[in-house]
């Protein structure tokens, strides 16, 4: 389960070096129940107390019904409820003069506050496995499930950006009351919707629920900002809000959502009335109006899962979940068949103990004969000839008599038996058993011991779990007690990891990411390694046996090199700073170590452009590039690659980066929110600043619907981007459409055009910043997908009237035929 999720999540706040070398650091502001923190670079587990400082590399461990809450030094507060394991994986600054922080979870949940953040170098991320999830400033609750080892991401307020770490990832934007689950068994894919209020009280343990709870007013007080301004929002996210209907349903879901999960946790019993009183006093003393206040009476309405929601997005997820729950069913099965099949070798084992068993018995019976044997024989040495005569007379007799019962013969018809027969002399009569000088003490009983690495072929940093059997010759036992060492050995050395206690026969131990970056497991390298198990016994019970060796193999595990440059777009002499993040690919792990390549495509070759090190304890290095005054205007592409260094990991080289030099256009086709029969041509300029700025545009547009019988185009309207504009330039737009014959067509077509008169004042465009749009309105007969549209012929004008020649970007649906324009004079 661990593929998932790499479910890291990303978000900004930690960063620096790991071992102290960073000044960030956590302060401990509430500790409960067991809980403990191993230090980096450290094996010793420390019971964490309030007041306590904890930096980079801490792992920390919480017991069952524990609690922990830090606060970072900016700020930031992370509570972890009972069962939660992981590290603080990056709390440091970086070069850029910014922070980061970032929290490895391994199981059980957690409450994250994060400050808002305004520096764009800071992040703060939580990293379950196989995930990784973006913050701004928010509320949002990780819960990892116990059983299929799923991480889930619940927002309370603000915005946080998660998927899959790995390459092929879906990311997702998630809103307030918003979930996802990424499932690593289905390509990554990442299930996002509504929260579940029912679902969340079950998974979240009850002190990090009572936590976010309390926080009401902070969460609803964000919830408010983001909503009153939720049309400036520059990111898409799969929720459409643009309706006012379907955004006032969205804001009641938003609203009402801590209330439901409240109610949900009463009716469940899973808060009792104590933590229901303390949790509904804390919110009055923070929220005066008292409708705002959580009251359990109140009749509020359940979640609008459909607010927002393309019907045909959701079929579609609704499909995934049931393929998703199909093969976990399969994996389950396929778990299932292993355990089958422990428990057949099992039988097998248990089968060879018995028949072991018995000829260890066999063997001690013919002892005990041959040592009474001997008894009797030292016996006869003492006595005298004629008491050694009457001796062996008595015992031919008694042969003699067995051999007449035998046949059937009563013991009256023996020649012996009669009357007046002399007494024959007797000697003293051997005993049955004769004694022996000394008993032996009861010896334990013998056992056979298994190992089983699951699984046995891995990569470097993976999780494995070693089981030792272990079987008792005395089938109606079953060892329970003792331990259990696990040893690894190569060519050239062995060393033991580890050991587990036996209950009711088997013991386990499970080489995490946490045994893996310790001391126990520093000999283990690439190669093929012998695994065994050495039962230490009980005494007087059971005897200590040691396993034969299984082959544990180890490869290099495989790394993935993701690139971003911080714009799309740049001008020449502007600088663009691209981060290379080099990580392990799950299931692998360890710290890669080695140099990342940046490269330039020049001439259809790759040119190296720069270097760095990527040293121990590192993930991101970071590169300047500063565009040449004279570099051409169009797409230039980069990419990073990465070179291993310690033999423990693949190289791996990053997807190719573009970053479009000089101004650019994009032309693409929207759909119009809750009407399937509309969309919008939308135009957007980017890089349009200084020397390039905008007095004056046209841009025309063919379409391939029909406005005579069958209509297929209603009608048609236009805006541009007033704040942009400003109100000097009202006149100065127009929208309209151009008549002419289509040959291609075979048809009269009018196609669609938008005019920016040229005036006094430039406009700039900086990052890609909307210009202007036309809503094309269809028949009922009609989809968004069924509208093709093509550029015809576009110009844009600078101060002095000459055109300004941009690169074009368009999106599906969309064609750029400027050398098909029949119908525009």
């Amino acid at each position: 389960m661990l593929t998932l999720l790499a479910f890291c999540f990303v978000f900004p706040v930690f960063s620096g070096t790991a071992f102290g070398a960073s000044d960030r650091y956590a302060v401990v502001t509430e500790a409960a129940g067991t809980v403990t923190v191993k230090k980096a670079g450290g094996a010793l587990n420390i019971r964490v107390y309030p007041g306590m400082t904890l930096h980079e590399g801490d792992w920390i461990s919480v017991g069952p019904g524990g609690h922990l809450v830090l606060q970072t030094d900016l700020g930031d507060e992370i509570m972890l409820g009972e069962n939660w394991r992981g590290t603080l994986s990056k709390l440091r600054t970086n070069d850029q003069g910014g922070t980061e922080t970032a929290v490895k979870a391994w199981s059980g949940s957690m409450y994250n506050h994060v400050q808002k953040k305004t520096d764009p170098y800071s992040t703060f991320k939580v990293e379950p496995p196989s995930s990784v999830a973006n913050v701004r400033g928010t509320h949002f609750l990780v819960t990892i499930d116990p059983k299929t080892g799923l991480p889930r991401i619940i927002v309370n307020a603000g915005l946080v950006e998660t998927g899959s770490n790995s390459p092929d990832g879906q990311e997702v934007l998630l809103l307030p009351s918003q979930q996802a689950t990424i499932y690593p068994w289905l390509d990554n894919w990442t299930d996002d919707g509504y929260i579940d209020p029912e679902d969340i009280t079950v998974s979240v343990s009850n002190a990090v629920l009572a936590k976010m709870l309390k926080n009401k007013a902070l969460i609803d007080e964000e919830n408010r900002e983001l909503l009153d301004n939720i049309d400036e929002l520059d990111v898409a996210t799969d929720l459409n809000l643009i309706e006012e209907e379907i955004l006032a349903r969205y804001r009641a879901a938003v609203e009402n959502s801590l209330t439901q999960i409240l109610k949900a946790a009463a009716q469940s019993g899973r808060l009792d009335d104590v933590m229901l009183e303390d949790i509904m006093e804390a919110v009055k003393q923070t929220i005066k109006e008292e409708n705002r206040q959580y009251d359990l009476d109140r009749d509020i309405p359940p979640i609008d899962r459909t607010a927002g929601i393309d019907p045909e997005v959701e079929e579609q997820r609704r499909q995934k979940r049931e393929q998703a729950e199909r093969e976990r069913e399969e994996r389950a099965r396929e778990k299932e068949d292993k355990t089958a099949l422990l428990k057949e070798k099992e039988e097998d084992i248990q089968q060879r103990l018995e028949e072991k068993k018995r000829e260890q018995e066999e063997a001690n019976r013919r002892a005990e004969e041959e040592k009474q044997n001997k008894a009797k024989e030292e016996y006869r040495r003492q006595l005298d000839e004629e008491q050694r005569n009457l001796l062996d007379e008595k015992a031919k007799q008694r042969e003699d008599e067995k051999m007449r019962m035998d046949k059937g013969i009563p013991a009256s018809h023996s020649p012996s038996s009669g009357t007046n027969q002399p007494e024959e002399p007797t000697a003293p009569s051997a005993p049955e058993n004769p004694p022996t000088p000394s008993t032996p003490p009861v010896s334990p009983v013998a056992t056979l011991t298994t190992v089983i690495p699951d699984p046995a072929n891995i990569v470097y940093g993976q999780p494995f779990t070693l089981e030792a059997l272990v079987t008792a010759a005395n089938s109606q036992t079953v060892p329970d007690g003792g331990t259990v060492e696990f040893k690894i050995e190569s060519e050239h050395d062995s060393f033991v990891i580890g050991s587990g206690a036996i209950t009711n026969g088997e013991a386990r131990l499970t080489v995490d990411e946490d045994m893996w970056a310790g001391s126990a497991m520093a000999g283990v390298g690439i190669g093929e390694y012998t695994v065994s198990a050495t039962y230490a016994g009980v005494p007087q019970q059971f005897a200590g046996s040691t396993s034969a060796g299984a082959i544990l193999t180890v490869v290099k595990a495989n790394t993935e090199v993701q690139l971003a440059a911080n714009t799309e777009t740049a001008e020449p002499g502007g600088t663009v700073t691209f981060e290379a993040n080099v990580a392990v690919k799950a299931p692998g792990g360890g710290k890669p170590e080695g140099t990342v390549r940046f490269y330039q495509l020049v001439d259809d070759l790759w040119q190296p452009i720069g270097e760095k090190s990527l040293e121990a304890g590192m993930q991101t290095v970071t590169f300047d590039r500063t565009i040449p005054l004279d570099e051409e205007w169009g797409p230039a592409l980069y990419k990073a690659k990465f070179v291993s260094e310690n033999g423990l990991h693949n190289d791996s080289e990053s997807e190719e980066q573009e970053v479009i030099i000089g101004p650019v256009v994009y032309i693409t086709k929207v759909p119009v929110a809750d009407s399937p029969n509309s969309f919008e041509i939308r135009i957007d300029l980017a890089n349009f600043t200084v020397s390039n700025a905008v007095y004056g545009a046209k841009f025309y547009f063919r379409h391939n619907l029909s406005t005579y019988e069958p209509n297929e185009i209603q009608d048609f309207s236009g805006e541009y981007n007033s704040g942009k504009f400003g109100i000097d330039h009202d006149d100065e737009h127009y929208f309209g459409s151009l008549e002419g014959y289509d040959p291609e067509l075979e048809r009269q077509v009018w196609g669609l055009k938008y005019e920016f008169s040229p005036s006094g004042n430039g406009v700039k465009f900086s990052e890609k910043e909307y210009m202007a749009k036309i809503v094309v309105h269809m028949s009922p007969g009609k989809s968004f997908d069924d509208a093709i549209i093509d550029l015809v012929y576009f110009q844009i004008q600078d101060a002095e009237g000459n055109p300004i020649v941009p690169v074009v970007r368009t999106g599906p649906g969309v064609n750029v035929k400027l050398d098909k324009n029949p119908f525009i004079v």
